[in-house]
């Protein structure tokens, strides 16, 4: 008897992706320091002291914001068609995350997929991910 064909999707982000959204908070402190640091050895006066300092502060508000939505960035996404599930495993702690397809309440699709959960939203990014881009839709219909 043969074995019916398994549809299961994997899709995983690039290494320079994941990368990026894992160390983001340190890359913008290192900036950071390093706009301070100049600032202070290159420093013209206290004026321009003040406008390195407004600039870091406007930096920090920035990656505060960032901060809070790459938390929900998955890196690597598993949609199982035999399972009716699709596991998602977070870039920032490589936590596995899993979810019956019912519990998916919705989904967008614009340069990321968002799926929308009854407790949170995880975000994917599919942009020149094709096949992953078409299973997602087979999701809502």
């Amino acid at each position: 008897m043969p074995k019916e064909k398994q549809e299961i999707y994997i899709d995983q982000q690039e290494k320079s992706y994941i990368f990026f959204v894992r160390y983001f908070g340190r890359i913008l402190l290192l900036a950071c320091i390093l706009i301070l640091l100049i600032g202070l050895f290159e420093g013209r006066g206290p004026l321009y002291i003040k406008r390195t300092v407004n600039i870091i502060i406007a930096f920090l508000a920035i990656g505060i914001v960032v901060e809070r939505f790459m938390r929900r960035i998955a890196c690597k996404i598993i949609i199982d068609f035999d399972t009716n599930m699709v596991s998602f495993i977070m870039c920032r702690s490589n936590e596995v995350r899993k979810y019956n397809f019912s519990s998916i309440e919705a989904t967008q699709i614009n340069r990321y997929a968002k799926f929308t959960f009854k407790e949170e939203k995880i975000v994917y990014n599919i942009v020149g991910h094709e096949k992953i881009r078409e299973a997602i839709n087979r999701l809502d219909g």
